[in-house]
């Protein structure tokens, strides 16, 4: 009855709330990148001027620009005041955090007290509803016994911890390989835009008075490709990957230790498979798990859907 209680109760709550974190974060997160790209299209139509000059009419560039600058502040005020996705996303993966590991904890009959629930800037109703959700399940009808306790650590507790270890483990390196690539990539252009301008400097010296000669072109270059580097640069600095991958890296330790403990449990004697010892390891488990989650929201909760600047 309980097991069923777990799957008709708890299981389709945290779906939903990590269904919905997870649509939130893609809106979120698409939303800044294509304003940052926009960005940079405003600035391309803006000094695209300059080599078709004569070509095509200025009011054409005008008019594109304004539709790129009007898009971006479309996207900010649909993501930002009208859907909110920034909150929601914080709101609902909190709600999908907490409940992640709370079938490992119910089968111990552990919850965590009111007053070491995670405070954050604003509503509360995430807590709220998970502590509900928690006390709905209410307790397993069994005899706490040290097999019952060897099957819970061995079985279920074991397997939760492995699952979440490996994935802070491949985000670390997903995270870590993001911010190196971006940073190669920037660095590059900004070495070609340095190239560019040499080069320009350069012919202006050798052929700036020559007819057939139109710098235009190597300036337009040189304008685009900083701005391109300063673009990804600033995607960087928004995601903060270097950052977040550092976070998960300690989850993974953590979860790695909790892991090596629960290794242990199937040599240990039934005399030393108390519930102590057992909901010392459980609690261990949700910490790691709430303080990754306070330290994630602690960085993303400032970076609010704002224009790139």
């Amino acid at each position: 009855d309980f097991i069923a209680r777990l799957e008709t109760r708890l299981a389709p709550r945290f779906a939903w709330a990590d269904g919905i974190a997870t649509v939130l974060s893609d809106a979120y997160r698409g939303g800044m990148v294509l304003m940052f790209v926009l960005a940079w299209l405003a600035v391309i139509v803006g000094v695209a001027s300059f080599p078709l000059e004569g070509v095509i009419a200025d009011w054409i560039f005008a008019a594109v620009e304004l539709v790129i600058i009007g898009g971006i502040l479309l996207i900010t005020h649909i993501g930002d005041r009208k859907r909110r996705w920034h909150a929601r996303w914080l709101e609902t993966r909190r709600v999908a955090e907490y409940l992640r590991h709370a079938h490992v904890l119910s089968l111990a009959g552990i919850a965590r007290p009111v007053g070491r629930w995670p405070r954050a800037v604003g509503g509360m109703w995430p807590e709220w509803y998970a502590r509900q959700t928690w006390r709905e399940i209410g307790l397993p009808s069994a005899t706490i016994t040290a097999g019952y306790l060897r099957w819970l650590l061995s079985g279920p507790a074991r397997e939760h911890v492995r699952g979440q270890s490996l994935y802070h483990h491949q985000k670390f390196l997903r995270l870590r390989g993001v911010d190196r690539a971006l940073e190669r990539i920037s660095s590059a252009i900004f070495v070609i835009a340095l190239v560019l301008s040499i080069g320009t400097v350069a012919a202006q010296l050798a052929f700036g008075g020559h007819a057939a000669f139109d710098p235009n072109s190597l300036q337009f270059f040189g304008v685009i490709l900083p701005m391109l580097a300063a673009t990804i640069a600033g995607l960087r600095f928004f995601g903060d990957f270097d950052r977040f991958a550092e976070i998960s890296a300690v989850t993974h330790a953590k979860l790695a230790d909790i892991e090596r403990r629960l290794d242990d449990v199937a040599a240990l004697p039934n005399a030393a498979l108390d519930y102590e010892f057992a909901a010392g390891i459980l609690a261990a488990i949700e910490d790691a798990v709430v303080s990754e989650l306070e330290s994630w929201q602690a960085v993303f909760g400032g970076k609010q859907m704002a224009m790139p600047s």
